[in-house]
C-alpha cells in the first residue's frame, strides 16, 4: 500500500505517468580528474580506459529507442554525464548520432554534455559545432579558485587544460555554459569569479553550492570540509545577484536566479532541486542500470536494467514516485511553513543533516545562507516577477 499523502497532481503523476529528464553515464564514474570534492569520485583517475568500461552499442541503443519512444513531447534531450563522458572517444558518439538518426522518427533531438573540459581538443571541438552539440563545461573561477580542489593524477591542477578545452570550444562556435561549484575556499570570492566566467565569454552560469556530509569519527556524520558555511554561501549568491541586477538583466543568465524568479512568478520549475517532489531526473548506468536519481546511484539499488525494462515504467512506479514524494513529506513542520519554502522546498534530500543531528535533522544544510539571499534579493525578484507577467 502507498504510504506518503497524495495530493492531486501526485495522483495524477501515479495514474497517468509523468515526463522526465534523463542523464546517461556512458563510463560511469571514470574520470581523468580527482577532484576533491566530487561526490561521485572514481578509484581510477587516468585517462586510460578499456572497452569493456565503455557503454556497449546494444545498450545505447536500447536507452535511445526507450527514451524516445517512451517520451510524450516532440523534443528530446539527451544530457551525456560522468564521471568524464569524453572517455568513450569520438568513436561512442557518432554511433550515439546514427542511432538517434535511425529511431527519433518526427521528434527534434538534442544533446547536451557535462565535461571538466580538459580532454576537449580541435576535433572536439568540431565534432560539437557540427552536430549542434551543448556543452557545460566545469570551470570554479580563476586559476588559484579552480585548482584548489580541482586536480588530476598528482595532484595538478587543471585550469589551464580546461580554459584550453573553452578555448577551442569558443573557437569553434560552440553553445556552451559553465558550472561553477561554491566551496569554502571560494564563498567571499563572489563578485571577482562572476566577472572572470563573464571575461571568459560565458552567458548561461551555474552556481552549484557544495553540500556534502561526510563520516567522521565514532560514525558521527559532518558536514564535508569543503562546503561553503552557509551564510557564506548565501552572501556568495547575493554579491553575484547585485551585480547581474545592476548590469546584466536580459544578457547574463544565471540558472539559479532565473529558477527562483519562476518561482517568484509561480511558473514550473525546470531545477529539480527547487521542485516540490523529485524523481523525474532519473540515470542511467554505463551497465544500463537505471537509478532514481544522480546522488542517489550509490544508496540505493537499481530499478532494473534498460535490456529488462522500460525507463518510463521504472520512472512512473509507485517506488519512483513514494521517493519523489518523501522530498517533501520528510521534511520539518518548520520548513514546510517557511516563509520561503516557496522558493526552496527543502533543497536537494541529499543536502539535509542526517538524523541524529537534533534541531537540523532534515533540514537542508544551507538553509540560513538561502534565507539570507532571499532576504537580501527579495523585493527585486518581486518586481521582476511582476514585470513578467506583464510581459
Amino acid at each position: 500500500m502507498f504510504s506518503k499523502n497524495l495530493n492531486f497532481s501526485d495522483a495524477l503523476k501515479l495514474s497517468a505517468g509523468h515526463e522526465f529528464s534523463l542523464i546517461i553515464k556512458p563510463v560511469g564514474d571514470r574520470c581523468n580528474l580527482n577532484c576533491d570534492y566530487c561526490y561521485y569520485k572514481s578509484s581510477d583517475c587516468s585517462k586510460t580506459i578499456t572497452a569493456e568500461e565503455i557503454m556497449s552499442d546494444d545498450i545505447v541503443e536500447e536507452l535511445i529507442f526507450d527514451y524516445i519512444v517512451g517520451s510524450r513531447t516532440s523534443e528530446i534531450v539527451f544530457c551525456w554525464h560522468g564521471g568524464e563522458p569524453l572517455l568513450a572517444g569520438i568513436n561512442f558518439f557518432r554511433k550515439v548520432l546514427a542511432f538517434q538518426a535511425k529511431h527519433s522518427g518526427y521528434k527534434n533531438i538534442i544533446n547536451t554534455i557535462q565535461t571538466n573540459g580538459t580532454l576537449i581538443n580541435y576535433e572536439w571541438a568540431h565534432f560539437f559545432a557540427t552536430n549542434n552539440f551543448l556543452v557545460g563545461i566545469s570551470i570554479d573561477g580563476p586559476e588559484t579558485i579552480h585548482d584548489y580542489y580541482r586536480k588530476g593524477k598528482g595532484g595538478k591542477g587543471s585550469f589551464k587544460a580546461a580554459m584550453r578545452g573553452l578555448a577551442n570550444l569558443k573557437k569553434a562556435g560552440v553553445s556552451f555554459n559553465t558550472l561553477t561549484v561554491v566551496t569554502d575556499h571560494s564563498q567571499d570570492k563572489g563578485r571577482e569569479i562572476y566577472q572572470f566566467l563573464k571575461d571568459a565569454g560565458s552567458i548561461h552560469m551555474q552556481f552549484l553550492p557544495a553540500a556534502d556530509f561526510v563520516e567522521g569519527e565514532m560514525g558521527i556524520v559532518n558536514p564535508a570540509p569543503w562546503n561553503p558555511a552557509p551564510d557564506g554561501y548565501g552572501k556568495f549568491m547575493a554579491d553575484i545577484f547585485d551585480v547581474w541586477h545592476k548590469n546584466d538583466i536580459g544578457t547574463i543568465f544565471v540558472q539559479r536566479f532565473e529558477t527562483i524568479l519562476a518561482c517568484y512568478a509561480q511558473y514550473p520549475v525546470r531545477l529539480c532541486s527547487f521542485a516540490t517532489v523529485c524523481g523525474d531526473v532519473p540515470v542511467v548506468e554505463k551497465n544500463g542500470d537505471i537509478f532514481r536519481c544522480d546522488h542517489y546511484v550509490r544508496d540505493y539499488k537499481p530499478a532494473g536494467n534498460i535490456k529488462e525494462v522500460r525507463i518510463s515504467r521504472a520512472i512512473n512506479s509507485a517506488d519512483q514516485l513514494e521517493f519523489g514524494i518523501n522530498k517533501r513529506d520528510s521534511l520539518p513542520e518548520e520548513c514546510l511553513s517557511c516563509e520561503f519554502y516557496f522558493a526552496c522546498k527543502g533543497g536537494c534530500p541529499k543536502h539535509r543533516y542526517p538524523e541524529g543531528a537534533g534541531d537540523k535533522s532534515g533540514k537542508y544544510y544551507l538553509c540560513e545562507g538561502k534565507k539570507l539571499f532571499l532576504r537580501h534579493t527579495g523585493d527585486r525578484f518581486e518586481r521582476l516577477a511582476t514585470q513578467n507577467r506583464l510581459v
